[in-house]
C-alpha cells in the first residue's frame, strides 16, 4: 500500500502587519493520505489560530503579499497542482484554481506579482491585486 509520513515539508511565513503575532504554514496528514491543513499559530502562546482545509497536502512554502494598510494575503500552492490565496488574519480563501500540476518549489513574490514553477517544466506568473 501506500506510505506517507505526513508533517511540515516547508518553511513558515512569519507575519507581519495585521499578522504580526502569526506563523502561517501548510501541514501534510497521513491519515487521510494526501490531505493537508494550512495552519495559523500564535508565535507568543503557540496556540492554532485557524486550520483550514487544502485540497491536497503542500510542500511549497506560503509566500505573503501584504497591501497599503499592513493586511497580509498568503498564497499557498499544493502537491497537486491547486493554487490559493487566503487573508492572513482568518485564513478565509480567497481564491483556489488547479492551474499546474505540483508545487513543490517556494514562490518567489516581487511586488504584486509571483513567479512559481511547477512539475511539466512549466513557469508560472501571477500578478496579485
Amino acid at each position: 500500500g501506500e506510505s506517507f509520513d505526513g508533517g511540515m515539508y516547508s518553511t513558515p511565513l512569519i507575519g507581519r502587519g495585521d499578522c504580526d503575532s502569526l506563523i502561517i504554514v501548510p501541514m501534510s496528514i497521513h491519515k487521510p493520505i494526501f490531505k493537508g491543513d494550512l495552519v495559523a499559530m500564535n508565535r507568543y502562546t503557540g496556540k492554532i489560530v485557524y486550520q483550514v482545509p487544502l485540497e491536497h497536502y503542500a510542500w511549497s512554502s506560503p509566500v505573503g503579499f501584504y497591501n497599503e494598510n499592513g493586511k497580509l494575503y498568503v498564497v499557498q500552492g499544493d502537491c497537486a497542482g491547486n493554487m490559493y490565496i487566503f487573508e492572513g488574519a482568518t485564513g478565509k480563501r480567497l481564491f483556489w484554481q488547479k492551474i499546474g500540476d505540483n508545487f513543490e518549489s517556494s514562490p518567489a513574490v516581487v511586488d504584486n506579482a509571483l513567479v512559481v514553477g511547477s512539475r511539466g517544466k512549466v513557469i508560472f506568473k501571477m500578478l496579485v491585486e
